[in-house]
């Protein structure tokens, strides 16, 4: 082939070049200012969807609740008991001295425990709990009576405790909390769920075959986002240098999925990246052979991934990484537009100048399926689901880059192109290929492909869909595994199902929340290992606090009363005496959620008072232990009471989070054939009446591929949906290319190489362990062999094109 001949260029054709450069110089400055700014990447799999639609309360509680629980880091140190104990304390100490907690909670002397018993003093005559309220009420029912009666089992229980090994301590509470009725309610409001004071050290003592297993806990309080990058690596390292230094340790919480997560997204990043670009690489120097054709394949993907970085960080707050990892497969697209200019140039090496390069004919293709792929990614980024609007937008920046670099930069510089490669080889065999290609007209092909897309369009709406959040659970299952038995062993609660509580006022609110204790302890009753948690455990309301106090004034301290007979036999009457007077001394006191929030003592259950919202106060109960799987369908009979609707509800997030994804999936194929319209309307703005054959090939491909799919055994979700958009995209790319160029060999040679590079970057994305990369991955991988496969044979009309 003669050598490229050097004429300059036309003064029309460097306004694209200076439209680049403009263009390319804003995204630069865009860039270093963000990056001076300290770029922040998202690495939350749930900020990629879409709102849950909650009322305005779930929505309050949702942030409230997550702003507490994501902070939180559990930790165990696992043996036996005294080197669990010494390697606790090396724990609790490298932990502190790490500046990465705001607080870190562990050993815990007999001071402060005494110190924080001493004070609920005040509370003592207002608090009970609901058997010492039904045995008082009995013992009262007795006093009314005129019959004889034995002892009441309340003061038989009180003297009996006091010669047991507790005595020493009951003792010194004598006056204050004669019948131990405090002390019963302290056991409520503080439940140890098998967790109990071991040296100075919350504990959990799990026999085994082997003997005693010690589990010493440690709770820490991050003092950084779970989210940020920097602080993860920072925790990250503090960890790993304590597993390799403290033999038994383990630890869960949020943080260490986020940090799984990212690192995880990190490494798919830069491997499917790297692989993908060394295969890409290494198929250029196979048909091209030589570097420098190499470089100008790739300039526009590198200044593409340039423009739709800067437009991501400059439309969103923050970057999720798989929004980068999706960029970074965006090579299988964006190559498309160079490959076909230079395929082009090797067929026409005369290069065209002046205004009539814009009517080139690679460059009008070119351009026209760049507004076609465009507008199919904006039809994603149209929902409200924002994952998909960053993935739709750095795909759509990306893409319009891309093509202003082909229409600006390479014609300028292929101006001076050495000598084309020698092609004939290649363009020989796809001669062949081409002249063996089933075409549509052909009687034979056109029954097999309709029968087939009837088929698969009957099968469609027979497709199994899974709309549960499992499916983009990032985790191995070791590490929920793990998570779950932490969670067990220390107590940890549950947020994925809640129930949240509310009133006109704080008083109402506990009033509210009072009622629940009766039927919540059936629930338990019925679940042996199951908890639950509310604010009423630690503060009943004021209605119920001066009925408490009446209940002890008219059954323990009045003439007669328990107080009475507890003194009697005891030998100690003067203990009766100085009781009712401090029990008068606090007839009037209330105690408010002022003053609970405010105490030390309502540390661990502070966070289930979400406090004033709309007007309205809210709390929530939640679960922790052996949570049973049915848990939702037995809380229904006290959530369809109609007394409790207007102020009881059942958060069930993940089921919530189902409920959109559901929605939107049903929604999504409203919005692809919204897509496939408005780019049939483009199409036939050009192509008129055969607009259709550049359709029907991604089509049929993208109806095959969800069968296929399923057939394969793969669980259909609606991500897998939102991949049919990107086969539109390379489909109808390869279309307009076929249909422009009328089938040529160059034209070919470029539809493979582009198909090619697409299943390097796309296809990779199927051996992801992340689920949302995966299921695109996978749909695209297949979706894009089958439009390789189909579209020329609507493109090709006759034996000899």
């Amino acid at each position: 082939m003669p050598a490229q001949l050097n004429k300059p260029l036309h003064p029309a054709s460097y306004r694209p070049l200076l439209a680049w450069l403009l263009l390319m110089a804003v995204a630069i400055v865009i860039l270093a200012w963000q990056f001076h700014r300290g770029i922040q990447f998202d690495t939350s799999i749930l900020s990629l969807l879409p709102d849950e639609h909650n009322s305005a309360a779930e929505s309050f509680a949702n942030n409230r609740i997550a702003s507490n629980a994501s902070q939180g880091l559990i930790l165990l140190v696992s043996g036996e008991r005294a080197s669990s104990l010494v390697a606790a304390e090396q724990l609790q100490t490298a932990l502190q001295d790490s500046g990465l907690f705001a607080r870190v909670e562990g050993k815990t002397d007999a001071t402060q425990l005494s110190q924080l018993l001493d004070q609920l003093s005040d509370w003592r005559y207002y608090h009970l709990t609901a058997v010492d309220r039904a045995k008082l009420q009995q013992a009262h029912q007795v006093q009314e009576s005129s019959l004889l009666q034995e002892p009441s089992p309340l003061v038989s229980a009180a003297i009996s405790r006091l010669y047991s090994p507790l005595g020493a301590t009951l003792t010194r509470h004598l006056v204050d909390d004669p019948l131990q009725l405090l002390d019963h309610w302290r056991e409520q409001a503080l439940p140890n769920q098998g967790i109990s004071l071991q040296d100075d050290w919350p504990t959990r003592i799990e026999p085994t075959p082997m003997g005693q297993h010690w589990h010493r806990i440690v709770l820490a309080e991050l003092n950084g986002s779970p989210f940020d990058m920097g602080y993860q690596r920072q925790l990250s390292e503090l960890l790993q240098r304590l597993n390799n230094t403290i033999h038994g340790l383990s630890y869960t919480g949020l943080i260490v999925h986020a940090t799984y997560g990212a690192n995880q997204a990190q490494h798919e990043i830069s491997t499917i990246g790297v692989v993908s670009l060394l295969g890409i690489v290494l198929l250029m120097l196979l048909v091209f052979r030589r570097p420098s054709y190499l470089l100008l394949v790739f300039m526009p993907l590198l200044f593409g991934c340039l423009l739709a970085m800067a437009t991501c960080l400059l439309i969103f707050d923050r970057v999720h990484l798989i929004t980068l990892a999706f960029g970074a497969s965006l090579v299988g697209v964006a190559i498309d537009y160079s490959l076909h200019f230079l395929c082009h140039r090797l067929e026409q090496p005369i290069p065209t100048t002046g205004t009539a390069a814009t009517r080139d004919p690679v460059t009008g293709a070119i351009t026209l399926g760049m507004l076609s792929s465009v507008l199919a990614y904006l039809a994603q980024a149209a929902a409200p689901f924002p994952g998909l609007q960053q993935m739709a937008v750095f795909s759509a920046a990306g893409l319009v880059g891309a093509w202003l670099t082909v229409m600006g930069l390479l014609p300028w510089l292929t101006r001076r192109m050495p000598a084309n490669p020698d092609l004939s080889w290649l363009l020989h065999r796809l001669a062949a290929i081409r002249s063996h290609w089933p075409r549509i007209h052909q009687p034979g092909v056109a029954i097999l492909l309709t029968l087939l897309a009837l088929l698969a369009l009957w099968q469609l709406p027979k497709l199994a869909f899974d709309d549960s959040l499992i499916r983009l659970q990032t985790s191995p299952v070791s590490l929920l595994q793990n998570d779950q038995r932490i969670n067990q062993l220390a107590g940890g609660a549950s947020w994925a199902r809640y129930l949240l509580l509310s009133g006109d006022s704080a008083e109402q609110l506990l009033q509210h929340s009072d009622t629940l204790r009766d039927p919540l302890e059936q629930l338990l009753s019925r679940n042996p290992g199951l908890h639950y948690h509310s604010v009423s455990q630690q503060l009943a309301s004021q209605q119920q606090q001066r009925a408490d106090y009446q209940q002890q004034a008219t059954t323990v301290y009045a003439s007669g009363g328990l107080l009475e007979q507890f003194a009697k036999q005891l030998g100690a009457v003067e203990i009766s005496r100085s009781a009712r007077a401090d029990f008068a001394n606090r007839a009037n006191l209330t105690i408010t959620p002022e003053h609970w929030l405010a105490s030390a003592f309502s540390a661990s259950s502070r966070h289930l008072w979400l406090g004033e919202f709309g007007g309205r106060f809210y709390a929530v109960v939640n679960f922790s232990g052996t949570v049973p799987a049915n848990l939702v369908e037995q809380l229904q009979p006290l959530l369809q009471d109609a007394h409790r609707s207007d102020w009881l509800q059942l958060v069930d997030r993940p089921a919530a989070i189902g409920k959109v994804l559901n929605h939107y999936r049903h929604n999504m194929g409203w919005w692809l054939a919204a897509a496939y319209a408005a780019v049939l309307l483009l199409l036939a703005l050009r192509y008129r009446l055969t607009a259709w054959r550049i359709l029907a090939g991604p089509a049929l491909a993208s109806v095959l591929t969800l069968n296929l799919l399923a057939l394969l055994g793969m669980q259909l979700t609606l991500f897998n949906l939102l991949a049919l958009l990107l086969v539109l995209g390379i489909g109808m790319d390869a279309g307009i290319f076929l249909r422009n160029s009328r089938n040529s060999l160059y034209t070919w040679l470029a539809v493979a190489m582009s198909a090619l590079t697409t299943l390097l970057a796309f296809g990779l994305l199927a051996l992801s362990q992340t689920p949302v990369l995966m299921y695109f991955g996978a749909t695209v991988l297949c979706g894009v062999i089958l439009v390789w496969l189909l579209t020329p044979v609507f493109t090709l009309e006759d034996q000899h094109a």
